[in-house]
């Protein structure tokens, strides 16, 4: 059959590889996995020792395929519809947040989308893994003072911890894509802020990163009603140098730098 290569169909075929991925999740026979994307079911084949499997896939010609392949196992579900427009909560709200597994070889052109929907939905998951771009990747596992650290880095950062779990060669896929990939895991990071400081704490990652070349104390000029003296005297504060820019700072910095906003 055709692929869409607007849909970043690259079939993942080493059988290596799907096994260390699947290994990663660590089923368990109450989990409830979802799999977003999946394709022929290279992977979906390996998760039928969970208590149910539910696959979400967009294309119609694959679910087709899916259901003539899984039909007769009674833990399977497909739902046909695209992630991104699916309420999330709607689909794991009757199971238990230490039994909900996520698993996808990620469309490169959405990554960014889904790892954002599902992250923000970490609490009530017991763990993603997720199959990416090694160039987004590396921006996710990034470090301060790296030209690789940015907002995303923060974000995914504040939502979750993560650990790589192995490379992927594009040798690895059928069609071949002209990148390699990781496979990263994803897991709750309880380590929070209120309400109000948080929306400050994105608020001030989102201008930190918009001028990167820029300080910190010229991209938050007038911020908050706040000009450069105020800015820098809370710099100074929390010992910061008045020229660092946003991507010399860590997440704990910014977390501490935001509370200074909080009303």
């Amino acid at each position: 059959m055709k692929l869409k290569k607007n849909l970043s169909q690259n079939l993942l075929i080493n059988k290596n590889i799907i096994k260390t991925i699947v290994k990663s999740l660590e089923i368990k026979e109450k989990d409830i996995i979802i799999e977003i994307g999946s394709g022929l079911g290279a992977l979906t084949e390996f998760l039928f020792n969970a208590k149910k499997v539910i696959s979400i896939e967009i294309d119609n010609n694959f679910c087709k395929i899916l259901n003539n392949k899984f039909m007769q196992k009674s833990n399977f579900e497909l739902i046909n519809k695209d992630f991104l427009k699916l309420n999330f909560l709607d689909i794991i709200k009757n199971f238990n947040a230490d039994n909900i597994k996520v698993i996808s070889n990620l469309p490169y052109h959405i990554s960014t989308s889904i790892i954002t929907k599902c992250l923000v939905n970490l609490n009530k998951l017991n763990r993603i893994i997720f199959m990416m771009q090694s160039e987004f990747a590396e921006r996710l596992l990034s470090k301060p003072s790296k030209k690789t650290y940015g907002s995303i880095t923060l974000f995914a950062n504040y939502y979750s911890k993560m650990y790589q779990i192995t490379d992927v060669s594009a040798d690895c896929f059928n069609p071949k894509p002209k990148v390699d990939s990781k496979v990263i895991k994803f897991t709750y990071n309880n380590n929070f802020i209120d309400k109000c400081h948080e929306k400050i704490f994105f608020e001030i990652i989102k201008l930190s990163f918009s001028k990167r070349r820029k300080t910190i104390l010229n991209c938050l000029n007038g911020f908050k009603n706040n000009d450069k003296k105020s800015i820098e005297n809370i710099l100074e504060s929390i010992n910061l140098d008045k020229n660092i820019r946003g991507e010399d700072l860590s997440i704990d910095n910014f977390k501490k730098f935001a509370g200074f906003f909080v009303n």
